[in-house]
């Protein structure tokens, strides 16, 4: 029978921790209106998982039926034992079997890496220019900023040129506009809202646009997701919001955004500054190119 899917399992596995994050809440009598909404997402995205996967993938096994013939003695009776049984004393098991001056040197268990093995960077590195120093591929908001100002790049035909996903990119960027003020705790809601609905069903909501739209969408909602998380006291829908676009990023082999690393930094100080260049990329301030 197959196993259930990965990405159902890992929906799972975050349905029961923000369950349990609820409850410690309603405990302590604080508000549970952010968890309940990504509890929401997730089960949305759960179902959605489920329908797509082998319902029967999801179901599990009867036990085996068990019977007096299922068990056997492992030690026969003896006069059933064929005269194996002798009265010789059988040495004491106590004690080490060997002698340590006896095994000899010990064996070598280390592994050997091949040198030309590409591997992720280690947990810690902490900003974009050491991943890349070390050959993991990371778009930055400058590197992505000077791409818009190319009018051959798909960034840079959305800027000064016609494409058949313009439109719907812009209807987008529409919904995704910042707050003005992001000190009004109203504000901060709407911006959480926003931002967990934008990252629930990236496949169907990213996948018209090339991989430079989708690399510097992530990054904008990367950036705002952390953002969140320095702001709210419970931020478990950002850390949903981040661990979905981790998610679709490694599942279309997409180049990472600083906050996406494993240690985040923001690239020009503050996640709020980042948030602010990563939306200039595609709707640059009046006056610049």
């Amino acid at each position: 029978m197959a196993p259930m899917s990965d990405h159902a399992h890992d929906l799972l596995v975050q349905v029961r921790k923000a369950t349990e994050l609820r409850r410690k809440l309603a405990e302590e009598g604080k508000d549970t209106s952010e968890v309940d909404e990504a509890l929401d997402g997730l089960y949305r995205d759960l179902g959605r998982a489920v329908a797509e996967t082998d319902g029967s993938s999801l179901l599990v096994p009867d036990p085996p039926t068990v019977t007096k013939e299922a068990f056997t003695s492992e030690v026969p009776d003896e006069e059933d034992s064929g005269g194996w049984y002798t009265d010789e004393r059988v040495a004491s098991t106590s004690g080490p079997l060997f002698d340590p001056a006896d095994l000899g040197e010990p064996l070598m268990t280390d592994v050997p890496v091949p040198d030309d093995l590409n591997l992720p960077p280690d947990p810690d590195d902490t900003d974009a220019s050491d991943a890349q120093e070390r050959g993991y591929a990371v778009e930055t908001v400058h590197s992505m900023g000077s791409r818009a100002s190319d009018p051959t790049t798909s960034l840079g035909i959305f800027r000064y040129g016609v494409a058949t996903w313009k439109g719907q990119l812009d209807e987008l960027l529409d919904l995704l506009r910042s707050p003005f003020d992001l000190d009004d705790p109203t504000e901060l809601g709407v911006e959480a809202s926003r931002v967990q609905w934008a990252t629930t069903d990236l496949p169907h909501r990213l996948e018209p646009y090339p991989d430079e739209i989708k690399i510097a969408l992530i990054g904008l909602l990367a950036a705002r997701a952390q953002f969140l998380r320095t702001r709210l006291d419970v931020d478990v829908g950002a850390r949903l919001s981040l661990d979905r676009l981790q998610r679709y990023r490694i599942e279309r082999s997409l180049a990472s955004v600083p906050g996406l690393l494993p240690t985040p930094l923001p690239e020009l100080g503050s996640w709020l500054i980042d948030s602010e260049a990563w939306w200039a990329v595609f709707r640059p301030r009046s006056g610049t190119p």
